[in-house]
């Protein structure tokens, strides 16, 4: 029983910091990245998750700089014409 123990609360800490981050970033906190341990079980769920986390986080700031060259290329025109 114990050996089961010691395998599985490591494994449940793990899942239990995937949930929190997961959670953390569907409520904005898009800098939130996740330890990579060294365990087979769930190193590639939590390279994966950093992977898109860095990928979100990339997106969302191209959009950022996308939607304000966008805002001042339609606003320079109706100055011009204004003016």
């Amino acid at each position: 029983m114990l050996l089961i123990l010691a395998f599985i609360t490591p494994f449940m800490l793990r899942l239990y910091r995937l949930r929190a981050a997961a959670l953390a970033f569907a409520n904005g906190d898009l800098s939130k990245r996740l330890k990579v341990g060294s365990g087979w079980y769930l190193k590639d769920i939590e390279q994966t998750f950093n992977y898109m986390a860095e990928r979100l986080a990339q997106l969302m700031n191209d959009m950022r700089l996308l939607s304000g060259g966008l805002s001042h290329e339609l606003r320079t025109p109706v100055r011009r014409q204004l003016g």
